[in-house]
Order: C-alpha cells, then sequence, then structure tokens
C-alpha cells in the first residue's frame, strides 16, 4: 500500500509543515495539497524542519478530484460522530481498523485531511470508502490537522510488516 497524503483547502502554513515533518518522520513521501489558502512561507518551511525537500515537491492542485486520480481507496477523517446509526456518511472507524483495512491494499490510498477550520464537507466525505475518527474527549473531539495525521501515520507505521519498534 502507497499512502497519499491529501490535505484539502489548508489554512496555515504551519500545519503544512508540520505534516510534511511527520510523513518524513513515517516514511511518507506523498504529499498533495488541493486549493491551499495559504502561501507555503517561512513558517511552513521552519515547522518542515528536514522535511523541506518534501515539501516543496508537494503535488498542487486546484480540484479534489485531482488528487484522487489513479487511487484505488479514499479515506477521510472527521471528529463529527454520527447521531444515528443509519447515518452511513459518518460511520468511522478508528486509527488501528483503518490500518487494518487499508494495510493489504496493493494500490494508492488517498488519507484526506481537511480544513483546520471546519475539516472536510459532506460532500468531501462521500467520496471515501472509508472515514476514520480518533476517539477523544466527548468535551472537545477535534485535533489539529498535524496531530491527527501523527496519530494515523504512526499507526500505520506500526502496521507495517517492517516495523521493529525504533
Amino acid at each position: 500500500m502507497r499512502l497519499r497524503v491529501v490535505l484539502v483547502e489548508p489554512e496555515h502554513d504551519g500545519n503544512v509543515g508540520s505534516v510534511a515533518r511527520l510523513m518524513e518522520n513515517f516514511d511518507l513521501q506523498d504529499l498533495w495539497l488541493v486549493n491551499p489558502k495559504t502561501p507555503l512561507g517561512d513558517e511552513a518551511r521552519a515547522y518542515a524542519c528536514h522535511a523541506r525537500e518534501l515539501l516543496e515537491k508537494a503535488s498542487r492542485v486546484e480540484l479534489l478530484d485531482e488528487a484522487l486520480k489513479d487511487v484505488s481507496l479514499v479515506a477521510g477523517t472527521t471528529a463529527i460522530l454520527p447521531k444515528r446509526s443509519a447515518n452511513i456518511l459518518r460511520t468511522t472507524v478508528t486509527p488501528e481498523e483503518f490500518c487494518r483495512i487499508v494495510k493489504p491494499i496493493t494500490g494508492t490510498v488517498a488519507l484526506l485531511l481537511g480544513r483546520e477550520s471546519r475539516g472536510l464537507s459532506n460532500e468531501e466525505l462521500q467520496r471515501c470508502d472509508l472515514i476514520a475518527s480518533i476517539p477523544a474527549s466527548s468535551e472537545y473531539r477535534t485535533l489539529n490537522i498535524a496531530s491527527a495525521a501523527a496519530i494515523l501515520f504512526y499507526e500505520l507505521w506500526k502496521a507495517r510488516d517492517s516495523y521493529r519498534g525504533t
């Protein structure tokens, strides 16, 4: 499985830099930015640290369709859980379940992380084959996109056959 990290309309360049750094930490190299709302400046480069090259070679596209071209599975993220079991759109899996599902896929999996201010839209979530949600406090479930990325990347790292705990 190859992971394509797709940031949908990122609003803060520091978060983009942080995600790039996390990708470098976990041997991920395929970063896509869909219609970014901020230029990647000094803050992004500072947060990226040793992942500046990955940041600079990120694919920048205007439309989500472009970022999803040639992927085998689309996975989205959300902090909003369903209020009713009939809400298939918001049926979510944990990070561990996400890893079990995507690990055997031979193609590319696109992992969508939404806008910092409001996440992925319902329309974008409808495009997803799978939706992951990270369990957190019922008082404040929403994680920063870099924090969510760190948890998901770590779980994927653990699930790899080559994981040695180092």
